[in-house]
């Protein structure tokens, strides 16, 4: 996990809302849920939306993460933007041999 720890505490000071944003097939899902299993986890069946909610420890802190994972597809803007809203941290995701799916991300936010 490196400097994050699973937490089962109840005493949360932190709700963070994290949303993965990127093109279709450019790892997001695979990302996600090789963090949340710990190890590299492939995922190929595409996503429209996922809500993962985390408890983690982080030094003395213990926080709530709720990670939202979209699909790329342009018909998921509304949910996007929607999450836009309420978002602390975005995760930018793209795929180095598809140089499309960096010059795409402007179109995502």
């Amino acid at each position: 996990m490196g400097i994050f720890s699973r937490s089962s505490t109840k005493s949360v000071e932190y709700h963070i809302q994290v949303n993965l944003l990127g093109n279709s097939g450019t790892g997001k899902s695979s990302l996600l849920m090789s963090y949340m299993k710990g190890h590299y986890v492939p995922v190929e069946t595409p996503t429209i939306h996922e809500q993962h909610k985390l408890l983690v420890r982080y030094g003395k802190w213990h926080l709530a993460l709720l990670i939202n994972d979209s699909s790329g597809m342009p018909l998921n803007h509304c949910v996007r933007r929607y999450n836009y809203k309420y978002a602390d941290v975005f995760i930018v995701c793209y795929a180095v041999d598809n140089p499309d799916s960096f010059n795409d991300i402007p179109k995502l936010c």
